[in-house]
């Protein structure tokens, strides 16, 4: 897997994108502060409780942001 991801571009490891961004699932400013997490592979920035929503919807595997998978 590793291999695949960095062909298509080395997303893995990508570094936190800067703030203040939106928020992909409930399109919210999200603030430097409590409450926020990143995507690990392609670094864009969600609210905690924005994730635990995504992930209760059953898509805890996937990142909101549809092209990082």
């Amino acid at each position: 897997m590793r291999g695949y991801q960095q062909a298509q571009g080395g997303r893995e490891g990508c570094a936190r994108q800067p703030l203040p961004a939106d928020c992909p699932i409930c399109f919210e400013e999200i603030v430097e502060g409590k409450g926020v997490d990143f995507c690990r592979v392609c670094g864009h920035n969600v609210h905690c409780d924005c994730q635990q929503r995504w992930a209760s919807a059953g898509k805890s595997d996937t990142c909101p942001w549809l092209w990082c998978k």
